[in-house]
């Protein structure tokens, strides 16, 4: 797989993290007769407010954000993927089998992703309970980090060299930040990478929205991860 490739129909199954919880659309197949119809204003919506997104989370289990994700921790939680709003031929369809998948695979390689829904995991094998509400948690395909990605950000060490495609850079600093509400900013992991540019001698943050290969110089190994994320402040 390519670095930075975006999410699609082959990351079926896979796991990931959101870049922010609060990023969700939820959608109820059984009360929503028109998906496009609803994409549309719900993204609409979402782009024209704020918190739009956050409103509409705790409206829709009547708590506040804090009591929500109490039970979720950074460490533990992940994500499956297990279905896929696509637009294909002018049409809106939500993919939720294997079957489904591999025919739109196939048949109708121009299927656009437009939404990838997810199974939210406290650990290895607990559902989250309010992922387990009937209710499908969608994220746009750019707001997925997939879970190999966050595992191979989270090796990179001081003195690791992070090679990009005309630069390198030297990691200067690794922190491990404490994020009690994470939900809200950076979802995905709970470090923060410095590194000295190559070219500018700039310290800058590691965004692995920019693709890189990772090279342990202590061990002589080198990796080349599929980076598609970027970190923020602590909230």
């Amino acid at each position: 797989m390519s670095m930075g490739e975006r999410i699609g129909l082959g990351d079926f199954g896979k796991l990931a993290r959101p870049k922010t919880l609060t990023d969700v659309f939820l959608l109820n197949p059984s009360a929503t007769p028109d998906l496009e119809d609803w994409w549309i204003e719900n993204r609409k919506l979402s782009y024209s407010s704020t918190t739009f997104n956050k409103d509409m989370l705790a409206g829709t289990y009547g708590m506040n954000l804090d009591v929500l994700f109490s039970d979720l921790s950074i460490d533990s939680y992940h994500c499956q993927i297990t279905s896929f709003l696509v637009l294909v031929s002018s049409e809106y369809k939500l993919l939720t089998t294997l079957e489904q998948i591999e025919f739109y695979k196939t048949r109708k390689p121009k299927a656009k992703v437009k939404a990838v829904g997810v199974t939210i995991f406290k650990n290895s094998q607990e559902v989250w309970n309010p992922n387990d509400s009937g209710l499908v948690w969608l994220f746009r395909p750019r707001c997925l980090v997939r879970l190999e990605d966050v595992k191979l950000f989270e090796e990179v060490e001081t003195g690791d060299v992070l090679q990009f495609q005309k630069t390198n850079g030297m990691v200067m600093r690794v922190l491990k930040v404490r994020r009690k509400r994470f939900y809200l900013s950076t979802s995905w992991t709970n470090r923060s990478i410095t590194y000295l540019t190559g070219t500018t001698g700039k310290l800058l943050q590691l965004n692995p929205d920019r693709p890189f290969k990772l090279i342990k110089l202590s061990s002589s190994q080198s990796s080349t991860p599929p980076s598609s994320s970027s970190s923020s402040s602590s909230t």
